[in-house]
């Protein structure tokens, strides 16, 4: 099992709930002791300009970042190109220079994918980031309907979708429809609980059916990452949170896979 954590899960969240820790290297070292293997890097507009991802070397650690999810798209803002390319499309130049390729856009919220004008402007959009390096591959995440989620990660074969098991709990999405249509783009897992139709995340006692969606996964032999971006515990326990949960998931894996 391919696990790992959005970032911010290993450190007391002074900086924010979720976004770039102070101490953001504690986090790289911490996920080699207990056997996960990677880290989503956050991008949010608390540390947009001074986040380290675009002014420190980090070749060192890499291979570790799945990917880089620039959560300050998360705004009805995000389908003005003059945002948008200076909210994203400035920073890829950097992130190629760095050797990271792996980008994630959260339409989700503000920026949700709820008409047909956004499947369009989002797909226009996403097109013009990929002409930025060949190398670049863009993973959606959206808990949208499908007739509008499909037409924007198949306008490439450079786009994939991460699916957000509590998100699209929370938006009463069918997992197995969900699943069985989307499942040769899906690259990533965020594994979240919440209930449905209500607010963030829990950490326990959630709707989500994992148990019905890694079946679902195993069956049709998924091959992609998993991320832990549940609820936060108790602020000083973050270690021993992400212990149970990595417990948990890896449980249900082996049963399932």
């Amino acid at each position: 099992m391919k696990l790992g954590i959005i970032q911010g899960r290993l450190s007391v969240p002074d900086a924010g709930h979720q976004t770039t820790p102070f101490d953001w290297r504690k986090e790289f070292t911490l996920i080699d002791k207990m056997n996960l293997c990677h880290i989503e890097w956050n991008v949010d507009n608390k540390r947009l300009d001074s986040n380290p991802i675009f002014h420190e070397d980090i070749s060192k650690i890499t291979e570790k970042i799945s990917s880089v999810c620039f959560d300050n798209l998360v705004t009805s803002d995000f389908y003005n190109y003059s945002f948008f390319k200076s909210a994203f499309v400035d920073f890829l130049s950097r992130l190629c220079e760095q050797g990271i390729y792996k980008l994630t856009i959260p339409l989700l919220e503000e920026s949700k994918l709820d008409s047909l004008e956004r499947v369009h402007k989002a797909t226009d959009l996403i097109s013009k980031a990929l002409d930025v390096d060949d190398r670049i591959q863009i993973t959606v995440e959206s808990d949208g309907p499908l007739d509008y989620i499909k037409p924007v990660v198949n306008s490439s074969n450079r786009i994939f979708f991460t699916y957000d098991t509590g998100n699209l709990t929370a938006s009463n999405r069918k997992h197995d429809v969900y699943i069985d249509a989307l499942f040769d783009k899906i690259k990533n897992i965020h594994l979240k609980d919440r209930k449905i139709n209500q607010g963030p995340s829990v950490v326990h006692n959630g709707d989500v059916d994992f148990d019905q969606i890694f079946s679902i996964l195993g069956r049709n032999g998924y091959e992609g990452i998993f991320t832990l971006q549940m609820a936060r515990g108790k602020p000083g326990s973050e270690k021993e949170q992400v212990l149970e949960y990595t417990n948990r998931f890896r449980g249900l894996h082996e049963q399932y896979f």
